[in-house]
This record gives structure tokens, sequence and C-alpha cells, in this order.
């Protein structure tokens, strides 16, 4: 459940974050487009790892 409502605060973040970002000047909407992918990413590498902990686990 905890986890559900993570979820729901990260969305929020980033929709509010995109928000923002609609009234900032162009060059600082690039470096929070790139912020914002970079987090993506980090949080996919995470799930990764996690999945290939539990596979790992597995063995």
């Amino acid at each position: 459940m905890l986890k559900n409502i993570y979820k729901i605060f990260k969305k929020r973040s980033i929709n509010m974050a995109s928000q923002a970002n609609s009234k900032l000047t162009p060059e600082h909407q690039n470096l929070n487009r790139e912020t914002t992918k970079l987090q993506l990413n980090q949080e996919e590498q995470e799930k990764k790892d996690k999945q290939y902990l539990k596979w790992r686990h597995n063995l």
C-alpha cells in the first residue's frame, strides 16, 4: 500500500513539475526535461536491479 501511495505522489510531483515547467524559459525547460528523463531512467534501472536480485536469489 505504501508503494502505491509513493507512486501516486511521484506521478503528481512529475505533473506539478511539468506545469511549473511551462512558465520557465526554454533553457530551463530543457534542463528540467533532462532531469526528469534521468529520474525515470534511474527508476527503471532500480526496478531491473531488484528483478535481477530476485532472480539471482532464486537460483
